[in-house]
């Protein structure tokens, strides 16, 4: 007769199916995939066991939209999971993800995976999921009212998600070098540059010895992808915007302009209703809104930004590395954070220092190949 592991004989049973029904309903994701076997895909323990089992509980106590601690723990593992099952990944209008947009999704979800099992709670047994502490609100310019949603440029012409040229040069290392080089040295307006990045002095920092690291916390929930430029990082960026139905997700760029492409890649690829002005305070939607802000705007309100973003991804990560924006970023435990870069061969020590876990390398000597 096969052992009773203490695990086995406390684990609450499996919900039945009209309660995981309603669990989905109340999460807006699945729990069991077609043709799994329930028994196996929700075995007590399991990360998509431990969110079934916080879901019912809040099911229990009266809850008609997810708690904030359940979206920041589960939206994304559990969305990544839906949008991964499928043989061809889409994103809502039908576009396919390539191999190395999938391969950035999946290299995300395997270590939130692996940080799930590392940190689970103890939710197997029924035990419900403890609340997080609520995050500090600096006083800021918000009288609570819902944010105006961005005005979407209906002339913009972008083509972000072309594939990379398989003709490119194979000599890789200038070529990598030079392409980053070119991308921090941009000249653009003062106003929308992180009030603390200085590109060249990242430039010149190589190998040098950068000071002992700050407290950090929350690094188990930073990760970070590389892919050369025309890899497709922002149709990348859409499919986790897919994967997250109900935390929000804040997109930070360095760029104004790039605020605008990212909005009209957002209403293009079939997530418009999605997109809303920025939400700060207590200020809440569980609905998945989407947020594209600069990084000088997050530093100016960082304390006071909602709690309701789960998910912040950071375009061209290099140039959050600044004091003040990197500050911004270790101080904001609540959310999951994505960073997305062409230029990672040439600062990758500093960037993983901000973004400790590398989920995915498409660099352009392998766009070369």
């Amino acid at each position: 007769m096969a052992d009773r592991t203490p695990a086995a004989a406390t684990a609450a049973p499996l919900p039945d199916e009209k309660t995981i029904s309603r669990a989905e309903e109340l999460v807006r994701e699945r729990f069991l995939m077609p043709e799994e076997d329930p028994a196996q895909a929700l075995a007590p323990g399991t990360p998509r066991r431990n969110a079934l089992d916080a879901a019912v509980t809040e099911l229990e106590a009266g809850a008609k939209v997810p708690s904030t601690e359940w979206r920041r723990r589960y939206s994304m593992l559990l969305g990544l999971e839906r949008v991964l099952s499928d043989d061809e990944p889409k994103l809502a209008d039908g576009t396919s993800l390539n191999p190395h947009q999938v391969d950035a999704l999946s290299g995300t979800l395997t270590a939130l995976l692996a940080d799930q099992q590392r940190n689970a709670p103890p939710s197997s047994n029924g035990t419900p999921v403890a609340a997080a502490a609520p995050e500090p609100v600096v006083a800021g310019p918000t009288n609570g009212a819902p944010a105006a949603d961005p005005v979407l440029d209906d002339d913009a012409d972008v083509d972000l998600d072309s594939d990379v040229d398989p003709d490119a040069d194979s000599d890789d290392s200038d070529e990598t070098a030079a392409e980053a080089e070119a991308i921090l040295e941009e000249d653009v307006a003062e106003d929308e540059e992180p009030l603390d990045y200085d590109a060249a002095a990242e430039l010149e920092l190589g190998e040098e010895d950068v000071g002992e690291a700050p407290e950090d916390p929350n690094a188990h929930k930073r990760f970070w992808f590389e892919h050369a430029t025309g890899a497709g990082k922002t149709v990348a960026a859409m499919g986790f915007v897919d994967a997250s139905r109900t935390g929000g997700i804040l997109i930070l760029t360095h760029r104004r302009n790039l605020v605008d492409q990212f909005n009209e890649e957002l209403r293009t690829r079939g997530y418009r209703d999605r997109v809303r002005g920025p939400m700060l305070g207590d200020q809440d939607a569980a609905n998945g809104p989407v947020t594209v802000e600069t990084y000088q705007w997050f530093v100016r309100n960082a304390g006071n930004i909602s709690s309701a973003y789960t998910v912040v991804i950071c375009d061209e990560a290099h140039t959050a590395l600044g004091e003040k924006t990197a500050a911004a970023i270790r101080n904001w435990t609540g959310p999951i954070f994505i960073g997305m870069t062409a230029t990672g061969a040439l600062i990758a020590r500093h960037v993983t220092d901000l973004f400790p876990t590398q989920t995915s390398r498409f660099d352009l000597a392998q766009a070369a190949r």
